[in-house]
C-alpha cells in the first residue's frame, strides 16, 4: 500500500529534520503532498514538542509561511513522539499558527 504522502510522483517536505529553503520547496512545486512538523534541537532528529529545545528549535511560523507560500495544500502532520499533552498544544499551536500566518 502506498502511504498518502508518498507515491511515484509526489515528495515530502520535512520541518525540523532538514534545512529546506524556500528555493527548494519552490522547485518542488506541486509534487509535494505532504509536510510534517516537529521540533529539535539541531544535534538529532527527536520529534519533540514545538518549543520544547532549550535552543536551537525550528522557527515555526517561517516554515508555515514558507510552506504556504506556494499554494500547499496537501496533509499536515505532526510527528511528535511526546505524550498526549504536548501533541495536543503543538497541534492547537499548528492550527492557530496554519489560520493566521499570511504570505
Amino acid at each position: 500500500m502506498v502511504s498518502p504522502c508518498r507515491s511515484a510522483f509526489s515528495k515530502l517536505f520535512s520541518a525540523g529534520s532538514f534545512d529546506f529553503t524556500r528555493e527548494f520547496l519552490f522547485a518542488l512545486g506541486d509534487r509535494v503532498a505532504c509536510a510534517i512538523y516537529s521540533d529539535n534541537d539541531g544535534s538529532a532528529d527527536q520529534r519533540l514538542a514545538f518549543g520544547a529545545p532549550a535552543s536551537g528549535g525550528i522557527d515555526l511560523q517561517k516554515e508555515v509561511r514558507d510552506v504556504k507560500s506556494f499554494g500547499f495544500d496537501g496533509r499536515v502532520i505532526l510527528d511528535i513522539g511526546s505524550d498526549d499533552a504536548l501533541l495536543a498544544l503543538s497541534l492547537e499551536r499548528m492550527r492557530s499558527l496554519w489560520s493566521t500566518t499570511k504570505v
